[in-house]
């Protein structure tokens, strides 16, 4: 931004410089005494350097805006993805925030652009508005044409820079596309519950950057080349422009034209008037950006209480973790979370949602040890996601405790916790990254463990269809890139799936995870469950009852609170909603 600010305050005093010369050339016509061709010649020389020095100025200029258009644009979407990645699951579920994120996404690049480059404007035509003392000469009708002639140059460049920035701009759209993406990911809602529960917030960040880095580089690649021929571009003309005024000078001293002040001074009134309007564009286009400024700044303090350092997010707990006796010593917890907890325990757990009136979920009472599958069901509506999110430290609890082995986490730290479990959502996330990296995902550490890749895939059912993708595991899920394809909602399902058996958590939360399954897929997921709940726990949510009985406990969820506890045989017998619901299935589906 200084560079700009110093070529164009430049370019001013060279405006100023050029309309001095000019008054003495006219000055020097008109006094009769000692007229010679060759006294012209330093003056003719001087504002040539003149005005191939602000061709050059301006020049420049134009090509630096276009780079500093985009280098605000990332640091506008800088500041934002900072508070984004920043924020815990519960600040999402605030609707003015998620308002103020989508506002504040959609006019990040716009209105930043406008108050850097109003500034630079307004500082730009203020300078020129000053160096405007003097005036031009010009001469009647004979510069017309020359005028024409001249601007051949400058309109051939324009077409040729215009082509070139086209061409840019197409180049770049994948790239783009990739990165509104990535974007998307570190800024939504659905998908902040995945980025938040696998720690991916610093390798998408990561990824993001390289794109924003790699559409710089490319933008500034070409506008170098489109910098060297605006430079040709504009020496000529101004090297035409200046040949026209040596014949009029000669033409002058002949004494076969004349030059009037009137002349001379309609064109200063010209370039003043041209300098106070922009001055006032530029004013305007600030004011408005400014109004966007505070409203961002008003859009970081509206932060939910949920809200975590980025740092945290970025993966920094995870990485500085350290083992110690078979827990993990978390630098800044005040408790260290067991590493292989036996139990994990909820205690009168209650949750209200931030614009809630009432709890979703109401003094919940439950105990999962290692080694056993718990299956949850119940109605729409009766909080059964909503456990979900809490047992895997994406929502804290309102009211009660949830322990591992008797070490109550509302004093871990929330990303540490969050290292500790797998999930599969409901509304699961479906990264259009490669195969490989979309199951790598469940641990970003571990994202170069090719054969762990594999293994999860072969756990989830899912290695044969991306052994048989046209690139493997190193296939673009997406054909909106070049050389991806596409998924069904069955695939989707099994690489969430081994993207959560590629996390060795000790906690396994699943919520639907067969919801797109055929049944003999959903019988094979249930028995790897199973075998995959042998040293650790695994928890469940299901509508499907065949697969549900075969669970070690079994807890049924009405309006937010456990109605009834026990395995299937025990619910069966006692006859309640489990039994009821079981029966319609069973009665439904044969």
């Amino acid at each position: 931004m200084w560079l700009t600010i110093a070529l164009t305050v430049t370019g001013s005093f060279l405006l100023g410089a050029q309309l001095l010369v000019g008054r003495e050339l006219v000055d020097f016509l008109v006094d009769g005494t000692d007229r010679t061709a060759a006294s012209l010649v330093p003056w003719l020389v001087l504002l040539g350097a003149l005005l191939v020095g602000t061709a050059l100025v301006n020049a420049a200029t134009a090509e630096l805006r276009i780079l500093l258009n985009e280098l605000v644009h990332k640091r506008a979407m800088d500041q934002l993805l900072e508070v984004t990645t920043a924020a815990e699951l519960e600040a999402f579920e605030d609707a003015t925030f998620h308002d103020r994120i989508q506002l504040a996404r959609e006019h990040a690049d716009t209105y930043a652009w406008q108050v850097v480059w109003g500034l630079v404007t307004f500082m730009t035509t203020l300078f020129a508005a000053v160096a405007v003392i003097a005036v031009l000469l010009t001469v009647a009708p004979l510069l017309v044409p020359v005028a024409l002639v001249a601007y051949i140059p400058i309109a051939v460049v324009n077409v040729r820079n215009t082509r070139a920035l086209y061409l840019l701009h197409y180049g770049l759209a994948e790239l783009d596309r990739d990165r509104a993406y990535h974007e998307r990911l570190l800024t939504g809602r659905l998908e902040a519950k995945e980025v938040r529960a696998f720690g991916l917030a610093a390798r998408l960040r990561a990824r993001h950057d390289e794109l924003f880095e790699q559409r710089v580089h490319n933008t500034r690649r070409v506008v170098k080349r489109r910098t060297v021929l605006a430079l040709i571009g504009s020496s000529i003309t101004a090297l035409i422009l200046v040949t026209a005024l040596a014949v009029v000078m000669l033409l002058a001293l002949d004494e076969r034209i004349s030059v009037g002040d009137a002349a001379v001074a309609v064109v200063a009134l010209q370039q003043l008037a041209s300098r106070l309007r922009s001055s006032g564009d530029a004013m305007t286009s600030m004011v408005e950006g400014v109004t966007f400024l505070r409203d961002f700044e008003s859009f970081r303090s509206l932060l939910p209480p949920g809200t975590v350092e980025s740092s945290v997010e970025s993966g920094a707990v995870e990485s500085g973790a350290v083992e110690s006796g078979g827990v993990e010593v978390v630098p800044g917890a005040v408790d260290p979370v067991p590493a292989q907890p036996s139990r994990i325990v909820l205690d009168h757990v209650s949750y209200r949602y931030p614009a809630g009136d009432t709890p979703v979920l109401h003094g919940v009472n439950v105990a999962i040890r290692r080694g056993e599958v718990l299956a949850v069901v119940g109605p729409n509506g009766a909080g059964k996601s909503t456990l979900a999110k809490v047992l895997c430290g994406l929502l804290p609890p309102t009211s009660g405790a949830i322990r591992w082995d008797d070490v109550d986490v509302a004093r871990h730290d929330p990303a540490a916790v969050r290292a500790r479990v797998a999930a599969v959502f409901q509304d699961f996330t479906r990264f259009e990254h490669t195969a490989r990296e979309a199951i790598g995902f469940g641990d970003v550490d571990r994202l170069d463990d090719i054969d762990g890749v594999h293994s999860a895939a072969q756990r989830a059912g899912a290695d044969t269809f991306l052994t048989a993708l046209p690139n493997g595991y190193d296939t673009r899920l997406s054909t909106a890139f070049s050389g991806g394809t596409e998924l069904s909602v069955g695939q989707w399902q099994r690489v969430a799936i081994a993207r959560a058996f590629f996390r060795d958590a000790p906690l396994v939360v699943m919520d639907e995870p067969a919801a797109s399954l055929d049944p003999r897929a959903e019988r094979d997921l249930f028995d790897r469950l199973h075998d995959l709940g042998r040293d650790r726990m695994v928890v469940f949510i299901s509508h499907r009852f065949a697969t549900v009985r075969r669970a070690d406990q079994i807890i049924v969820l009405l309006e937010g609170q456990v109605a009834e506890q026990g395995n299937h045989d025990e619910l069966m017998a006692l006859g309640g909603v489990y039994a009821e619901l079981y029966s319609l299935q069973a009665e439904q589906f044969g």
